[in-house]
């Protein structure tokens, strides 16, 4: 490492060791310049002859006082002449016109006359004998700002004296400072302490210079101690230890400015993410302690790049815990930060966690609160860059002492209702869900969602607005949705609301969908009046009908029924088809009886009441008179009358023995107007003589246009005010049609197609007779057949031994498969004893047979035509169990027709889409309920590709050609950084996507390779401009491995690229640059420079050793720095041209260069004359030089010659061949001057003479 020239000590007086003449100095009469030996150098000095002198003026920076005094030392030599007068020579100090010290210049040792004339006679130089002095000036007085004349003195003018002269050299002024004291050192925009360590940054660098606000230096500057001795001046900094000369400073090291100024430090980021330790120094212009701080270069300032805040309030009560999350990143480079701990803290508590970085830089810390508020947790991690030492991120949490959802309340209407409390929307109308919450719940600013579950809003023609699932603002007010519904299906379902604050949805509002608004429809009145002595009784019916806010809708099934009659309790039921309820009442006494049926939509409904009027009669004299037959059967209660469609019956009324009513008139009537049902009486109305043996009727049904219902017919007896009210049945001769099945809301035939129960269901097993059905009032029962239900874990109420009355609103019957677990096959068979009919058995399947697709996944990726298929999946729940269904047949559809994949056992189907055409296509995944066959689907969209992307990928290694991915094996080099670059063409699928490089064989740990960001395994979104790896190979072993990559939306990886790791030489060469052929005089430094950079990457080379040969110099080495530049620096000795070479690299590859010099020969001026040297004022003189070299004496042509005469400016002029070169000139009008001719490029710099000329008077 070349180290900077310090502008330290810097004496205050100029040219005090007269290297460069005499600039600076202002001389009088005979003062030159001249060399001699001394300590074995040549050395210039001033000469100042009798009664001459040469001054200088200082401005005195400082006031000497404790912290700052001023030291004046020197070289000097009184030289006596042969008639020297004994006076000495002085050196005085002026402020003005006052002298403030007058330092005596003495004569030393006598010299020898002999010994000096020897070694001029052996064209050696003389020896200069000086004698050293040292002065303080701290007592002059003088203030800051004063002026001091420094003036050195010959000894006095003596007419017989010409040759005495004082010689002196080395006249150094030095401020002297007392120690720096610093009161703060300021690195950007913070004050640090000045004894701390200075914490820098990898890449705080200006960078490429574009205009990133991350591409930012630092500036440092200093602030000394109130009164210290260093205000004011200026200093510089030097930067021993500096790691591979990577850090720069403006000024440049070693140069000083003001020392309140900033520097600003350039600090590149490194490819080994270390830390480096070394020191900047502190160099003040002036004499002064050099001052020191450590330094660590490294990445110091830290920030959170991410954060992930709580993302909801924890409860108390639930003891829930929040996870809160940051990611660690350089200020700088932003490259993520793996190993650093991070504490976290929370105010009272301390540190309440810790953890370390991942290599993605992210550490979690799941935060379990204690108590409740508003808390803050403080996330830390030591950043020594700040003077806090830390960077901290502050996260906000609302801790919740109970759960806000326990306020939750529902509106309906104007009322608050709790919200678990069932809804009841109405089918085929809006029905508003209004949430409300106290208006200071802590939820207040946060979001709320709807969500469903249960049957399908879809499959029961549900829509909700705003949209399920859609947030929603909560400012403390109402929040509304709407459901609208058609009047399609009943189902139930659940409503949960979701808070963007809370961690668990709200508990579940249960939801009735039905027709749940009612009224009463038409009314029919008991059909007799009963006769109590006969246990008559009367059928009673009612319907319900939906009510709209248009209007009435349809009849209403399944309405809660209760009848209460006045001398019995009350008979629950249900309505059944066309709406209809009925009760079969039987009173026990006579009297006007009033029975209420009370009709509810749902059990919190309020009901709607309908009553009826019973007048039941004591006694009945027909009994006791006739017996009333159908078809020689005796009619009785309660099946009446059993007529079938389509057959004639005949109805016979016998006397009994010894009835008084023999032979009177009898006729049969309709009992109130005709049922309209295909039933024709005939000799309706007609009266016929009661005979002993009987009168008929015949009652005749069409079977075409016969309907099956209940009929109401009466006898009449001239003379006899009481009738004989008639009840009847007719029935289809098939009784299938009279009758169906429902499995809850599963209608079924009585035939031999199965129905689908369900594992895990509680269904509704009922046998429902048509509307106003003749069946009313006649027992039902069921019968069990297959796989016992015991052996099925089901079971059944009531039981199947109890047989039930059918009303309209049907027999019911609760099939329990809760405690199923396997699927089985049983049948259920409907038995009508009195009609002395058994249907045949219904089959029933149980499985899970009502499913739906509870989740799915989309095709992860855009499949390539001809390709890796694209999967995509589905997962199957019964809606019972909700758990996974294995082996659910699932159809895919997408453009190579449908599929049929069953599901595994965790409920998932996959499937494996092979696009047959590029673009988007349309694939859907249906799920059939055998249950009741409704599809469950879920349309996914995908991106077909016609073609593989990876195909057009190119790469380049280290800058070379590009070539396409995969087609080339790369040799990267042992020890060594290189780069991948990769490019995609324009308007590739790859870009904007996330790709990963990956590797495969052998590993980097085990070939010490280390990716920089993004790193190996590190998804980054692809820019279209590219994007670039760069890693550093280890030097551990030789290896194969290869890259290749993965893209977000690509099923396939990229294609690999081989790589061969091994030893080698790299492959360098030396930067190009402008440089002409030097010049140098003797003794001039040669000092230079190369830059070796990387042959395919043109990138600087860091730590490559360059070798440096010349015949002066030998061979010597040197490395190159950060920035890749090599430096050399020696003096020539051999004159004539020469050459530098610079070499790196080894037999397979190498690079050189050859910096041709050419060293002139040491000048002497051999001579010095006048053909004139005196004449009067104003006259043309003339003068000769004669240069010649001092190692040969041969004369040197084309030498520049300066002269310098006394009050005017001579103009340089050249050696011809002989050397000589002349000046001519006018004499002044002094009376002695001295011309001086100097040449540049002696021994020891400056070569120079003088000659006197004498001013003769004009009358001489």
């Amino acid at each position: 490492m070349s180290e900077p020239v310090i502008q330290a000590k810097e004496s205050l007086l100029r040219n005090g060791d007269f290297n460069d003449l005499l600039n600076h100095w202002i001389d009088k009469g005979k003062v030159g310049i001249q060399k001699e030996l001394y300590e074995n150098f040549l050395i210039p000095f001033m000469n100042v002859g009798v009664g001459a002198s040469a001054k200088q003026d200082v401005i005195a920076p400082k006031k000497a006082d404790a912290s700052a005094s001023y030291e004046l030392t020197f070289l000097c030599e009184l030289r006596p002449g042969v008639e020297w007068s004994g006076d000495s020579g002085w050196l005085c100090i002026l402020g003005g016109s006052e002298v403030l010290m007058s330092i005596e210049l003495k004569a030393g040792d006598s010299r020898s006359l002999e010994q000096d004339q020897a070694r001029l006679a052996a064209g050696q130089p003389l020896e200069f004998k000086p004698i050293r002095y040292r002065e303080s000036l701290d007592q002059l007085g003088f203030d800051i700002d004063d002026t001091l004349t420094f003036e050195v003195r010959g000894v006095p003018n003596n007419p017989s004296d010409r040759r005495s002269s004082v010689l002196i050299t080395r006249i150094d002024l030095q401020l002297k400072l007392e120690p720096l004291k610093l009161q703060t050192m300021r690195l950007d925009e913070q004050d640090l302490a000045p004894d701390r360590t200075l914490y820098l940054c990898l890449g705080a660098t200006l960078g490429n210079g574009m205009d990133d606000p991350l591409d930012m230096q630092h500036y440092l500057s200093f602030e000394p101690g109130d009164g210290n001795a260093w205000q004011g001046t200026k200093m510089a900094l030097t930067s021993p230890g500096n790691p591979m000369e990577a850090v720069k400073a403006a000024p440049d090291w070693g140069v000083d400015q003001a020392l309140t100024l900033p520097w600003s430090l350039d600090c590149p980021w490194m490819a080994e993410d270390k830390t480096y330790e070394f020191s900047i120094i502190l160099f003040n212009q002036y004499d002064a302690e050099p001052y020191p701080i450590d330094v660590s270069l490294g990445h110091h300032r830290l920030a959170f790049g991410d954060e992930q805040k709580a993302t909801f309030y924890p409860v108390l009560e639930y003891a829930q815990s929040v996870r809160l999350g940051v990611q660690v990143v350089s200020h700088y480079t932003r490259q993520a930060l793996d190993g650093r701990t991070v504490n976290w803290t929370s105010a009272g508590q301390g540190v309440i966690g810790a953890g370390v970085t991942d290599e993605q830089g992210w550490v979690f810390f799941d935060f379990e609160p204690k108590t409740a508020g508003d808390v803050v947790i403080t996330a830390s991690v030591d950043s020594p860059y700040y003077a806090s030492g830390k960077v901290t991120c502050d996260f906000a949490v609302k801790v919740l002492a109970t759960d806000p959802w326990k306020a939750l309340r529902a509106v309906v209407g104007t009322q608050e209702t709790a919200w678990e409390a069932t809804g009841y929307p109405n089918r085929g109308s809006n029905h508003p869900v209004i949430v409300r919450l106290p208006a200071d719940s802590p939820l207040r600013g946060t979001e709320f969602s709807l969500h469903w579950s249960g049957v399908g809003h879809e499959q029961l023609g549900v829509t909700v607005n705003p949209p399920l699932e859609d947030p929603l603002p909560f400012d403390g007010g109402d929040v509304l949705w709407t459901l609208t519904s058609e009047d399609r299906l009943d189902g139930r379902f659940e409503l949960t609301l979701q808070c963007s604050k809370l961690l668990l949805p709200s508990p579940g509002k249960p939801m009735s969908l039905a027709r749940n608004r009612l009224r009463v429809g038409e009314v029919r009145e008991a059909n007799k009046f009963p006769i109590v002595d006969e246990e008559e009784s009367v059928l009673l019916r009612v319907q319900a009908v939906h009510y709209l806010t248009a209007g009435d809708g349809d009849p209403v099934s399944n309405a809660l029924v209760e009848w209460v009659t006045p001398d019995g309790d009350a008979v629950y039921d249900v309505t059944g088809a066309g709406g209809w309820t009925s009760l079969l009442y039987t009173p026990k006494s006579t009297g006007d009886k009033t029975v209420t049926a009370y009709l509810k939509a749902h059990p919190d409904d309020t009901a709607v009441q309908q009553d009826f009027t019973v007048k039941p009669v004591a006694t009945s004299p027909w009994k006791d008179e006739v017996e009333i037959r159908l078809d020689a059967v005796k009619v009785e209660s309660p099946l009446g009358m059993l007529c079938r469609r389509g057959q004639t019956h005949t109805l016979t009324v016998v006397p009994k023995a010894g009835s008084a009513w023999i032979g009177r008139n009898i006729s049969l009537h309709w009992r109130g107007n005709d049922p309209a049902i295909g039933l024709t009486p005939e000799d309706l109305t007609t009266p016929k003589a009661l005979l002993a043996g009987g009168v008929e009727w015949k009652l005749v049904s069409n079977k075409d246009d016969g309907i099956s219902g209940l009929f109401e017919l009466e006898l009449r007896l001239a003379g006899l005010a009481s009738v004989r009210e008639l009840s009847g049945r007719l029935l289809s001769e098939d009784l299938t049609e009279e009758v169906a099945l429902m499995l809850d809301q599963i209608r079924a035939s009585l035939d031999a197609r199965n129905l689908y129960p369900c594992l895990g269901a509680v269904h509704r097993f009922k046998v429902l007779p048509n509307a106003l059905s003749p069946l009313v009032g006649l027992d039902a029962s069921l019968k069990w057949s297959g796989a016992p239900a015991d052996s099925l874990g089901a079971t059944v109420e009531p039981t199947l031994d109890r047989p039930q009355v059918l009303s309209d609103g049907g027999a019911n019957w609760t099939l329990d498969f809760t405690a199923s677990t396997a699927p089985g096959e049983f049948a259920l068979s409907l038995a009508l004893p009195q009609l002395k009919f058994e249907a045949i058995a219904k089959p029933m399947t149980l499985a899970h047979n009502r499913v739906r697709i509870e989740t799915w996944r989309g095709a992860a990726v855009d499949p390539v035509i001809g390709q890796v298929p694209a999967w995509m999946w589905v997962q199957v729940y019964s809606h019972y169990t909700q758990r996974p269904v294995d082996q659910a047949p699932v159809t895919w559809t997408g453009d190579t027709g449908p599929r049929d994949i069953q599901t595994t056992v965790d409920g998932w189907s996959g499937f494996d889409f092979a696009p047959k055409t590029a673009g988007e296509q349309r694939v859907t995944a249906t799920v059939i309920s055998r249950y009741d066959d409704y599809p469950d689907t879920r349309p996914m969209m995908v991106k077909a590709l016609a073609s593989d992307p990876w195909e057009g990928v190119l790469v380049s290694f280290d800058r070379q050609s590009p070539q396409p991915l995969g087609t080339q094996t790369f040799f990267p080099r042992r020890n060594t950084q290189h780069w991948l670059d990769v490019t995609a063409p324009a308007g590739s699928v790859l870009f904007d996507k996330e790709l990963t490089l990956g590797m495969t064989g052998t590993g980097p740990a085990e070939l010490g390779i280390r990716f920089e960001e993004p790193r190996l395994g590190e998804p980054r979104l692809f820019p279209q401009a590219g994007q670039t790896y760069s890693f550093k190979t280890g030097d551990l072993k030789d290896a194969s491995f290869g890259l290749r990559f993965s893209s977000a939306r690509l099923a396939s990886l990229s294609p690999v690229n081989a790589m061969s790791l091994g030893q080698g030489e790299q492959a360098l060469k030396i930067a190009e640059r402008q440089r002409a052929h030097q010049t140098l005089l003797w003794g001039t430094e040669v000092s230079e420079q190369i830059t070796v950079i990387s042959a395919i990457s043109g990138r600087p080379m860091v730590g490559v050793t360059v070798t440096w040969r010349s015949p002066d110099l030998g061979v010597k080495q040197s490395t190159s720095n950060f920035y890749g530049v090599a430096k050399i620096a020696f003096v020539p000795t051999t004159p004539g041209p020469l050459e530098l070479t610079a070499s790196v690299g080894g037999e397979l590859h190498s690079a050189s260069v050859s910096l041709p010099f050419f060293l002139n020969e040491p000048r002497k001026i051999d001579s010095l004359t006048s053909p004139q040297p005196s004449g009067p004022e104003g006259a043309w003189v003339s003068a000769t030089v004669n240069v010649v070299s001092a190692l040969t004496g041969e004369p040197l042509q084309g030498v520049e010659v300066e002269w310098e005469y006394p009050d005017r400016i001579l103009d340089s002029t050249y050696t011809d061949e002989n050397g000589n070169a002349g000046v001519r000139f006018r004499l002044a009008g002094i009376r002695r001057t001295w011309l001086q001719a100097a040449v540049r490029g002696g021994y020891a710099g400056w070569d120079v003479q003088f000659l006197e000329f004498e001013l003769v008077p004009v009358n001489e």
